[in-house]
């Protein structure tokens, strides 16, 4: 397991774009909220450049967990 912090310029490589990925998948197909999604992702008016994020990945670099 990996925990990891940053804005998203700070995070690793290919870490936001999975982390929006993740939020679709967690709450639109798993919570069937209705937010406006765009290429199976899901970012809003709060994840701006100086937003902090949280993510913890597996072993296999899978998202399992994040927070803003």
């Amino acid at each position: 397991m990996q925990v990891m912090s940053g804005a998203s310029e700070g995070l690793p490589q290919g870490v936001y774009s999975k982390l929006a990925r993740y939020r679709h998948n967690v709450f639109v197909e798993q919570l069937g909220w209705g937010l406006q999604t765009q290429d199976g992702t899901e970012l809003d008016q709060f994840d701006r450049p100086d937003t902090v994020y949280v993510v913890a990945q597996d072993d296999e670099g899978h998202i399992f967990g994040c927070a803003r």
